[in-house]
């Protein structure tokens, strides 16, 4: 769309009209003293991501030359309250073997506070693979490194290690050769407690050394491709539920590392006299039908008790046979069938046909006030599809997209690979995408599954329009003044070969019922896939500059660009770059989604490489009830998955409950607030925390607390001045709290 062009669009179904609003540019500046700056690199793996640490400290960056033959492991330095680069021209520079697709490092900061780098490293012919493990401090600066050797045995694709929770934290990697007759797992101990950290046991089928603690077992058959494991601790053990696939079917192994004392603060003994295995396929009482097969990335994931719904620990296991007969099991702890969906175990009248490609299960707990499972099914074909909204406690249908009753005559065409429904407020908004490649989304109720708005895209910008792959929508909240608005940014793409993108950020009214509104109209020329829009906020430490990894298509030229925010936040960023195309980086306001700034000059991108904040952001799951709070982004990576992860990134496995409690709780403050006040809030355990105050414009009024905190009930006061200690104005205030991954906003309103 032409800015100023105003589309006339047919209404598809639903019962209010559409908006179409003009886009608004604005001159933007950078912050004060910053300016773009360059890490020109080796180049980049697919999808082996920058990762930044928990505390917004540093940021790792894997480079590989196109043809492999060399590669390193940079590390920048960045200080943790602008996120501005500190050593560009001396960074900390690691020789490495190489990296595998889609197997990213992993950074993870103990209890004690010690902070260690898990990196996979791998030849390019896959003959000769490494595990990294460094302990780094606040800079970047490595302090100790262990390597763990492992021959031939290495990554495989698209399998992220994880880590289990405390106080035996462990960290797993799968592993398996190049033609697969070899498979693994490397265990590390990934905590410093016992000043045993970088410990490790490798257990292989071939019983290789590497470790001090080896073992040789015949329970490991082949990895489905891309389906990550999770980890959880039991009251005697670690656990490794690890999903498995050859040629004789399915499986899920649970594998037990037992704990050396149970309810203590050491790790488990890491020598093969604790592994225990429980083979689901043949454990007596452990569900009523054998397992089907995996879909490629379709995750299994971790429930923790009371999440969602559900009284005890369980773990969501979709599965998909021949034939396009797929299942979806609860299992709890121990593998017992809680329930299972299935054609051939009863599917209460509705057909589920298979599972799309990096499309998940979708928990959505609470929402408007029900515990639903979101789930988008297609067959191999694309030519049946369907939304079904599942009770995680039983398993019972609850309503599907296709209804006759409640959605006559709506047809789900089909999904975009990796392109995933998404929460937005009280509802759940569904992608939707044909084979031929034509796109719309509708709004879906989890009470009852009624379609309150549907969207064609060719209804606005014509045939042809549908998602880029693996670009998923950025949900954003967003308060200002008396103001909530909530936006649904969603990519879209002209044809296959994505000549041409747009941004729309979609709003619901305050009344019902909902509806669509087009806000934006920025073409941008070309979306890379599985490349994702990402959400920058300047409240968060680490937020005044975003990192974006660029490549040329040519693979000639390679560097991280450290771009500094422009003007006030919080902003939806956009990265233009594929093929030939010359690259932009668009900053669009998140409030108003008026057109802020763009970015000339970015060499490409390269795919899988999402765009980081600084804070953390690029890991591959998202809690779905912590997307985003007021005045505070979460991360660029919004697929709406299961759990929450302590002090981690970059770690694709899930460790605590998306409902438990975050590292910040508030206890509370005076309304209205009388200066000088007392603020009290709660740490759920030690680490960095920053108090703030800020005004509705998003500047800072007053730093109340940079500093180290122990866990527990804290309190400051506010003397109601600013930072030259002149006093405020009466009026609405921010109170930003921040520790570990977690923030919290509050309205104060001051009285004079």
């Amino acid at each position: 769309m032409r800015k100023g062009q105003t589309p006339r669009p047919t209404r598809a179904r639903g019962t209010c009209g559409f908006l179409a609003l003009l886009v608004l540019v604005a001159t933007a500046t950078a912050p004060a003293g910053h300016a773009a700056s360059f890490l020109t690199t080796l180049g980049f793996e697919d999808d082996v991501d920058l990762v930044v640490a928990p505390n917004r400290e540093f940021l790792l960056v894997p480079e590989e030359a196109e043809d492999g033959s060399s590669a390193q492991l940079t590390i920048i330095d960045l200080d943790a309250a602008t996120g501005q680069p500190l050593n560009l021209n001396d960074p900390v520079v690691i020789p490495t073997l190489g990296f595998e697709n889609g197997v990213d490092p992993i950074v993870f900061t103990d209890h004690a506070g010690n902070t260690f780098a898990f990196v996979p490293t791998e030849s390019e012919d896959g003959d000769l693979a490494k595990l990294l493990v460094l302990q780094l401090d606040s800079s970047g600066a490595v302090l100790g490194q262990v390597d763990i050797a492992l021959g031939d045995l290495g990554f495989k694709p698209d399998i992220d290690g994880v880590i289990s929770d405390y106080p035996d934290a462990l960290l797993f990697f799968p592993l398996a050769s190049e033609n697969q007759a070899v498979r693994g797992i490397v265990v590390v101990d990934a905590e410093s407690s016992d000043g045993d950290w970088g410990s490790c046991l490798l257990v292989s089928t071939d019983g290789r050394a590497g470790c001090a603690g080896t073992a040789q077992v015949d329970w490991l058959p082949g990895l489905p491709d891309a389906v990550d494991p999770v980890a959880y601790r039991t009251s005697t053990s670690v656990r490794l539920a690890l999903p498995v696939q050859s040629a004789a079917g399915a499986n899920l192994l649970l594998i037990d590392f037992e704990s050396d004392h149970v309810g203590g603060d050491l790790p488990p003994l890491l020598h093969p006299g604790v592994i225990s295995v429980r083979d689901l396929n043949t454990a007596a009482g452990g569900h009523p039908t054998r397992f089907p097969g995996y879909e490629t990335d379709v995750d299994i994931a971790l429930y923790l008790g009371g999440q969602c719904g559900l009284a005890h620990r369980s773990i969501l296991v979709p599965q998909e046979g021949p034939g396009d007969d797929s299942d979806l099991y609860l299992l709890d702890e121990d593998g017992v069938a809680q329930w299972v969906y299935s054609v051939d175990g009863g599917g209460q009248g509705v057909t589920i046909p298979g599972y799309e490609k990096g499309v998940d299960v979708v928990p959505l707990c609470g929402v408007a006030g029900v515990n639903r499972l979101v789930v988008a099914v297609e067959n191999a074909a694309g030519s049946d599809a369907d939304v079904l909204l599942l009770d995680p406690a039983t398993g019972a249908l609850m309503a599907h997209a296709e209804d006759l009753v409640r959605n006559p005559g709506l047809v789900v065409a089909g999904f975009e690979v990796g392109v995933e429904p998404v929460r937005w407020e009280k509802y759940v908004v569904v992608p939707m995408e044909t084979a031929a490649g034509e796109g719309s989304l509708f709004a879906m109720s989890p009470v009852n599954g009624q379609v309150s708005d549907f969207l064609a895209l060719s209804s606005f910008l014509g045939p042809g329009w549908g998602f880029p792959r693996s670009v998923d929508p950025l949900w954003v909240s967003i308060t200002a003044g008396a103001l909530t608005a909530n936006r649904l940014y969603t990519p879209v793409t002209k044809d296959a070969n994505g000549d041409a993108s747009v941004l729309f950020a979609h709003t619901p009214p305050d009344l019902e019922p909902l509806f669509f509104e087009i806000v934006n109209g920025v073409n941008v020329g070309g979306l890379q896939t599985d490349v994702d829009i990402g959400l920058v906020d300047k409240f968060a430490p680490g937020g005044a500059f975003l990192y974006l990894p660029e490549e040329s298509p040519a693979h000639d030229e390679a560097r991280v660009r450290f771009e500094p925010v422009p003007s006030l936040g919080p902003h939806v960023a956009v990265a233009q770059g594929r093929g030939v195309i010359p690259g932009k980086l668009y900053f669009v306001h998140a409030l108003d989604a008026a057109l802020v700034s763009q970015i000339d000059g970015v060499l490409g991108l390269e795919t899988g490489l999402d765009m980081a904040d600084g804070r953390g952001s690029l890991e591959s799951a998202n809690p779905p009830d912590s997307y985003v709070t007021p005045g505070v982004s979460t991360d660029t990576d919004t697929d709406p998955t299961l759990g929450w992860r302590k002090d981690v990134t970059g770690v694709g496995d899930d460790i605590r409950g998306a409902n438990e409690e975050s590292d910040v709780r508030w206890i509370g403050h005076a309304t209205p607030f009388l200066a000088p006040g007392a603020i009290h809030y709660a740490l759920a355990r030690a680490g960095s925390v920053t108090v703030d105050i800020f005004d509705l414009k998003g500047r800072r009024v007053r730093r109340l607390l940079a500093g180290q905190q122990a866990a527990g009930e804290h309190v400051v006061t506010w003397d109601g001045r600013d930072d030259e200690r002149v006093g405020v104005a009466g009026g609405i205030y921010l109170l930003h709290v921040a520790s570990g991954r977690s923030a919290k906003t509050s309205k104060l309103a001051v009285l004079r």
